[in-house]
């Protein structure tokens, strides 16, 4: 199996730490894993020692980087909230399914209606989603419609 995991940015924070820890934990089972992020964090920021794919998360050449680095694994694993539409379109069309991690509390992001169907359309192109706590799962369910057997 041969994993890619994409971070938000390469700054060391809650999502990203997990995400490069864990590539650090399949690696040590001898599983194929790469661990890249969408953008470079703030200037100042201590940062991962991981391959960037552009200036900004969700620019059209960042997300073609990411469409031709994901072609050459089995599944994507998704960390942090950019992650999630920068998959969702880089990935349409190209049969690698992708995995979203979620961390926060998704019922702090609603911004409105439009925002809530928008996300909850990107969640849905997941082939999973991954809360941190139970509560976090519930609110994905419930705000977003991503139907519980897509949905730990």
């Amino acid at each position: 199996m041969h994993v890619l995991i994409v971070l938000a940015s390469d700054g060391r924070r809650g999502a990203e730490i997990e995400g490069e820890r864990l590539g650090r934990e399949l690696s040590n089972v001898e599983i194929a894993v790469d661990v890249v992020a969408l953008q470079p964090a703030s200037e100042h920021a201590p940062r991962l020692d991981v391959e960037v794919l552009g200036r900004s998360a969700l620019a059209p050449r960042t997300l073609a980087h990411l469409r031709r680095r994901a072609a050459h694994f089995d599944i994507v694993l998704a960390f942090g909230s950019t992650t999630l539409p920068a998959c969702a379109l880089a990935l349409v069309g190209t049969g690698v399914p992708f995995v979203y991690r979620s961390i926060g509390d998704p019922s702090r992001w609603v911004r409105g209606r439009l925002h809530r169907e928008r996300t909850g359309a990107l969640m849905r192109r997941a082939a999973h989603v991954v809360a941190l706590w139970d509560g976090g799962a519930a609110a994905i369910g419930d705000l977003y419609r991503v139907s519980p057997n897509r949905l730990s």
